[in-house]
């Protein structure tokens, strides 16, 4: 299937709610829509390794795109386009060009090792402030 399209795009916001089976626009459900669950990484994953071994790109947009915990690790993974409100992209822009694609990969493999939200987000977040990237994380939020 993957030769008959020039490219793909991921959508996040649908994926994820797919995915884990969750609302985000539901209260009662919506703090379960994490864009950091392993399962979401790992569907990520696949999708860039398969349109990559057919010669394809990869795009995607939806929430996740925009938020910085996300941003490093979609590099990381062989997401090459990003689509987000305008309002995201100074920050995203930021962190993409502080992070190289090598640390960015190596982060990438290390959280899709990992298998609890809680070790991903810890993971991650740390990674950040090693490389002195909190502070634009918490200009975001």
């Amino acid at each position: 299937m993957v030769h008959e399209v020039d490219f793909m795009s991921i959508g996040t916001n649908d994926l994820i709610q797919y995915l884990l089976a969750v609302d985000r626009n539901n209260r009662k459900v919506a703090a379960l829509y994490e864009p950091l669950h392993p399962a979401v990484l790992q569907a990520i994953a696949n999708v860039v390794h398969a349109a990559k071994a057919a010669g394809r790109t990869v795009s995607l947009c939806g929430e996740m795109a925009a938020e910085p915990l996300c941003a490093v690790l979609l590099m990381g993974l062989g997401i090459e386009d990003l689509s987000m409100s305008a309002f995201f992209i100074p920050i995203v822009k930021r962190l993409i060009r502080a992070v190289s694609f090598e640390r960015a990969q190596s982060m990438a493999e290390e959280a899709l090792r990992l298998t609890t939200v809680k070790d991903v987000k810890g993971f991650v977040f740390e990674s950040m402030r090693e490389l002195g990237l909190v502070d634009l994380m918490e200009i975001y939020h």
